[in-house]
Parts: structure tokens; sequence; C-alpha cells
């Protein structure tokens, strides 16, 4: 685990209705999930879906990102 004592942090996309993830992205030491976000969503289809997700993600950009490049519902 090196320096993290905590061990592995993961950010994971799931699609609820199929109770799977499809996605997961490692948190590294010196970031954290807000700068997680986007990168962990920049490749999958949402277009039209509704995104949810922890309260820390409610920032002006992710929501600008979500609804003008992805096409999904917030």
């Amino acid at each position: 685990m090196g320096s993290n004592p905590g061990g592995l942090k993961l950010l994971s996309a799931i699609v609820h209705k199929e109770g799977i993830i499809i996605k997961q992205n490692e948190i590294r030491e010196g970031t954290n999930e807000i700068k997680a976000f986007k990168p962990l969503l920049k490749d999958i289809e949402i277009n039209g879906a509704v995104v949810t997700a922890d309260a820390m993600h409610c920032q002006r950009e992710n929501a600008k990102f979500l609804v003008e490049e992805k096409g999904a519902d917030i």
C-alpha cells in the first residue's frame, strides 16, 4: 500500500438497473474524486441518461460537462 494507509481508492460508474460497474478509475495519491469525475465519464455514452453522484460532485464544472458535453440529464 505504500504511503496510502487507507488502501486503494476507486471511483466507479455503475448502471443501477443491471447492478454492474462499467468503469473504475483509481484515485491516485495527491488527487481526489472531484478531479477524477470527468475522466471517469468521458468515454461512457450517457446521452439522455440520468446521472446521480455524491454531493461532492455537485460542482458547476461537472454539471456543465454532463449537460453540454455528454448530453446527460441532471
